[in-house]
Formats: structure tokens, C-alpha cells, sequence
């Protein structure tokens, strides 16, 4: 048996508009990285920065 990556269609929405990302999913994860532009570009809140 092989084990794979799986991607899931995701809609961000954010003050400015909204988009839809292809993602990995991750059932165990609390937080999603997104691209500074795409923040940017949603008017989303950063709420943490991991690299400054």
C-alpha cells in the first residue's frame, strides 16, 4: 500500500474579496500558511508572522 499527498479545494474570504487555493490537507494542523501577497490581496488580519 502506498500512501499519497492529498489536496483539498479551499475558499478563503477576506475583507477584499475572496479565493479558491488547491491545499494539502492536514487534519492535524491548527494554523494555514498563506502567501503574504494573498493576504494582501483578501485584506486578511496576519495574526502571526513565523519569518520577519
Amino acid at each position: 500500500m502506498s500512501m499519497g499527498h492529498v489536496y483539498v479545494d479551499v475558499t478563503i474570504k477576506g475583507s477584499l474579496g475572496s479565493k479558491t487555493l488547491k491545499m494539502p490537507a492536514d487534519t492535524g494542523s491548527s494554523y494555514i500558511v498563506l502567501d503574504p501577497g494573498i493576504i494582501k490581496e483578501l485584506g486578511l488580519l496576519r495574526l502571526h508572522t513565523l519569518w520577519s
